[in-house]
């Protein structure tokens, strides 16, 4: 369609810099920036409907599909079970009947100076300590 439309100063400023850098002539980036411009006054194009194909599962007989998460919940319960069982064993190598001795500690202590009362320095029997008695 030809039509002679009057482009405001600055619009006609912003074609002219889009078809500056790019492949486009002034006719090209008109309709493009109409295009992007107007699109979210367009109707919506209704998407192509979505089919799930069915396929065979290859169950076996007897097996209902809907009760599916049943057999997942009895298999989690087995393998809880049967780890529970490698850790009872491993527990019980581990707690042998061989007595645990127990040793005082090879390095010496420091001598006991005396009372230590909260908030007080330490002292020795017999030393005494400056500032009036308790009251």
């Amino acid at each position: 369609m030809r039509t002679t439309v009057t482009l405001d100063p600055d619009v006609e400023q912003l074609l002219r810099h889009a078809t500056h850098g790019s492949q486009q002539n002034f006719k090209e980036a008109l309709n493009d920036g109409l295009r992007r411009g107007l699109a979210h006054l367009a109707p919506a194009v209704a998407a192509e409907r979505f089919v799930v194909k069915a396929r065979p599962m290859g169950l076996r007989a007897g097996v209902d599909p809907s009760r599916l998460h049943d057999l997942a919940d009895d298999l989690e319960a087995e393998a809880f079970a049967a780890t529970t069982r490698k850790l009872r064993k491993a527990l019980k190598k581990l707690s042998s009947p061989t007595p645990i001795s127990f040793s005082t500690p090879t390095t010496p202590r420091a001598p006991f100076t005396g009372n230590r009362r909260a908030g007080g320095p330490r002292c020795s029997p017999g030393s005494s300590r400056s500032g009036s008695a308790p009251s």
